[in-house]
């Protein structure tokens, strides 16, 4: 479960550090579509040239060797996506039969084998959001059981571990308001489908096809005016506090 969380606060930084690195959440889903054409020219630019070093907490059944390099696929810079953005459709299971006839995404996808990837689990404690745009924090879920597998078996299940969520955000990040407003659930295998009901909330995908950016300067604003409520907006879109979008990812260390 990949939820997603806008938080205010009263005491964020006046610059908040930002985190580039791999993240397997692919924002492609009912209502996001946030693949950015910069994001390869952004994770080359990081490392003076270079692809970013990537910092990740390797799962308990493949442990990452220090400053191992790995392969990653970028989407590519291509002269296209200065005309027109990189799109990738999902269609609802009554358009399905229309699908075949239509080019359903404009994605070409590049491999570099320079990553360089960490196993952080050694300097846990060392990382801060505040300092590095991410930290880990353990956490015990009600309602989602890491390590053996089991994920949320209702809509009922899935709105009390929303609300886990912010309740848990907003103690660790002394939020004044915390609101959970997608999350997204992913299996670590391959998916062979081409039709599935948009509106299911309990809907399983896939990893993600690439590296990318999971929020922009520019989707961020977008996502603040499109989840809050009037009456949070007027409540809180005023001096005095600061919002972050927090991307809260469950791992069994």
């Amino acid at each position: 479960m990949r939820p997603h969380a806008a938080c205010v606060r009263r005491a964020f930084p006046k610059e908040s550090p930002l985190s580039l690195g791999i993240s397997d959440d692919f924002v492609f889903n009912r209502h996001r579509h946030h693949y950015y054409r910069q994001q390869a020219k952004e994770y080359r630019d990081a490392s003076s040239g270079d692809y970013a070093r990537v910092c990740a907490i390797a799962s308990p059944r493949q442990i990452i060797g220090e400053g191992e390099l790995k392969p990653s696929r970028f989407l590519k810079d291509l002269e296209l996506y200065h005309a027109e953005k990189p799109y990738f459709c999902l269609m609802p299971a009554t358009s399905a039969n229309k699908a075949d006839n239509e080019q359903m995404d404009n994605l070409e996808f590049e491999s570099h084998h320079n990553i360089r990837i960490d196993d952080i689990r050694p300097l846990i404690a060392t990382f801060k959001l505040d300092e590095y745009g991410f930290e880990v924090v353990q956490h015990t879920s009600r309602y989602l059981d890491i390590q053996s597998d089991k994920g949320l078996k209702s809509t009922i299940a899935l709105a009390e571990y929303q609300l886990e969520t912010e309740i848990m955000l907003t103690s660790h990040l002394e939020a004044a308001f915390v609101k959970c407003y997608d999350i997204v659930m992913r299996r670590n295998i391959t998916f062979d489908e081409t039709v599935f009901d948009l509106k299911d909330q309990m809907h399983v995908i896939g990893p993600a096809r690439g590296a990318h950016n999971d929020i922009t300067y520019n989707s961020g604003p977008n996502i603040i005016n499109r989840y809050l409520s009037d009456d949070e907006k007027q409540r809180y879109l005023k001096p005095g506090y600061r919002f972050r979008i927090v991307k809260w990812v469950p791992s069994a260390l």
